[in-house]
């Protein structure tokens, strides 16, 4: 191993340790908050592709990639709304506040090593842009998206019983 394979690997352990930690404490929900991250990663990912497929002009893109690329990006939606319907949801105060509980800790875990998986396989089968780090931030960036949008619609969901709960009351 070279000192850049182990920077790598250092920056996506802090990375991972990063993201699961602070989806695994309450935290206010709010969806520009909850989308910054994914926005970030997503444009991180691409500028990496567009820079790692020019440093390496004999990159080629085949039907390989395209598959375990796309395989990555089904079970990043999969992942994403499994971890959206695992966010616990609670109202503290006047606060509503979320966070990812031991079941979609696990999804989220459990696709990393899907996804670890993948790139030994792009390594073996010689599928260059698969293998690359843009990738990977890219599909994290649907999963965390996906998982954003799910929580939005369970809080709509939720408000829209709260107030109907409210006009209830009242005679409504």
């Amino acid at each position: 191993m070279n000192m850049d394979t182990l920077e790598t690997i250092g920056i996506a352990v802090l990375v991972i340790a990063f993201i699961t930690v602070r989806q695994s404490v309450w935290q206010t929900v709010n969806l520009t908050r909850l989308l910054r991250m994914p926005v970030i990663f997503g444009l991180i990912g691409v500028v990496s592709l567009v820079t790692g497929a020019r440093a390496l002009s004999h990159l080629h893109v085949g039907a390989v990639d395209v598959l375990i690329i796309g395989t990555e990006l089904a079970l990043g939606l999969l992942a994403g709304w499994l971890m959206g319907r695992f966010t616990q949801i609670r109202r503290f105060g006047d606060q509503l506040k979320s966070r990812l509980g031991a079941a979609g800790i696990g999804v989220w875990l459990g696709f990393l090593v899907v996804r670890i998986g993948l790139a030994v396989v792009a390594h073996v089968v010689d599928a260059g842009l698969a293998e690359q780090t843009g990738t990977i931030l890219i599909v994290v960036a649907v999963i965390k998206t996906v998982q954003a949008l799910m929580i939005r619609e369970r809080i709509d969901r939720h408000q829209a019983a709260e107030r109907q709960r409210e006009y209830a009351a009242v005679g409504f």
